[in-house]
C-alpha cells in the first residue's frame, strides 16, 4: 500500500461539542484497543476529510498555514503543496542528494533539510 497524506478538517460546532477524554478512560486493561478497522486508511477518513497527494511522509506544515511540506519516501526528495492551488513541487530536484528524512518550516518560511551527507560508507 502506498503512503498518502490526507488531511481532516474538522467543523468547530462538531470538535467544540466532544469533551476531551482522559487518557484512562480509553484504555482498555490497562492498554490501548487495536485498531479496528482493516484495509486502507484513506477509505476511512472523517467526514470533510480528503487525501491530498497520494505519496509522501512527515508532513509539516508551513508557518502561515498556507503549504505542507513533505518527504517522497524515506531517503527521498523533499516536496510542498500549495494548499490554495493543490500543486506540488519539488524542493530537492536541483541539487546532487542521497535522499532527506525530514524537511522543516523555519518560522521566517524556509525550509530546513535533514539527511545524511553521503549514502553507504
Amino acid at each position: 500500500m502506498a503512503a498518502s497524506i490526507a488531511l481532516a478538517v474538522a467543523a468547530n460546532a462538531a470538535a467544540s461539542a466532544q469533551e476531551a477524554q482522559a487518557v484512562t478512560n480509553i484504555l482498555v486493561n490497562g492498554q490501548f484497543p487495536s485498531a479496528s478497522r482493516q484495509g486502507d486508511p484513506t477509505e476511512h477518513l472523517p467526514a470533510g476529510g480528503k487525501v491530498l497527494v497520494s505519496f509522501g511522509e512527515r508532513p509539516a506544515f508551513s508557518p502561515d498555514g498556507t503549504r505542507i511540506a513533505f518527504i517522497g519516501k524515506s531517503y527521498g526528495d523533499a516536496f510542498e503543496l500549495d494548499l490554495r492551488t493543490g500543486k506540488t513541487r519539488n524542493l530537492t530536484s536541483h541539487t546532487p542528494n542521497s535522499g532527506f528524512l525530514r524537511v522543516m518550516y523555519l518560522p521566517d518560511g524556509s525550509y530546513l533539510l535533514l539527511g545524511p551527507r553521503k549514502m553507504g560508507g
